[in-house]
């Protein structure tokens, strides 16, 4: 895992990833080979809660490479990880301060809290649509957004797996190749997959 970070995003040494894990902070995202993000691990907080998420990151990058997975796909899947080998995560991508104070003050770093979220906005109809997920910056996505993308890749991973992956494998940062991998892999249209996931989070979560 070490080894992938450091030949990912280049001049990242393993020491210096080890020094962030214990001072309370790990992984990085990077802008071509130049460091722009760490994300924030919240005390009390299993260690492996870094490794998971940036091992989802991995994973996203082995199917479609650096750089041209949509953000919401990258952290949405990161997140996943977490959440469905810990119970729980802690660790987020963003160099947004307002946002890591905003997410510790909400609790959203429990599975519960994620869940809460998920279901207050499909419950009230304020949830993100997959079409504005698609052009959503990694650094402006907010814990709606997060809470959105978690439910999606929790849904395809239960309900399709083999599908996603499909998707995963065609998507790109557009919303045009998002769109149009949705409907290569999984046959559904953006309004069809959000009614698909928001039937899944009343009844699931």
């Amino acid at each position: 895992m070490l080894t992938y970070i450091k030949d990912a995003f280049g001049g990242i040494s393993e020491s210096f990833y080890k020094y962030l894990m214990k001072g309370g902070a790990s992984g990085l995202s990077a802008n071509g080979s130049t460091p722009y993000a760490v994300s924030i691990l919240h005390k009390g907080l299993n260690r492996k809660d870094p490794l998971l998420h940036n091992l989802g990151h991995c994973i996203v990058e082995s199917l479609q490479g650096e750089g041209v997975d949509p953000p919401w796909l990258f952290e949405g899947f990161g997140m996943y990880m977490s959440i469905r080998f810990l119970g729980n995560t802690g660790t987020t991508c963003t160099t947004i301060t307002k946002y890591a104070a905003d997410m510790e003050i909400a609790k959203k770093h429990e599975a519960g809290g994620w869940q809460l979220l998920a279901k207050e906005q499909v419950t009230k109809g304020f949830y993100p649509r997959f079409v504005s997920l698609c052009v959503e910056k990694l650094n402006r996505m907010d814990a709606k957004d997060l809470a959105r993308a978690w439910s999606i890749c929790r849904f395809l991973m239960e309900k399709h797996p083999k599908k996603f992956r499909n998707f995963m494998r065609y998507t790109g940062t557009t919303l045009k190749t998002q769109v149009r991998a949705l409907k290569a892999a999984l046959d559904m249209s953006p309004d069809q997959l959000d009614k698909a996931v928001n039937d899944y989070v009343l009844e699931n979560f």
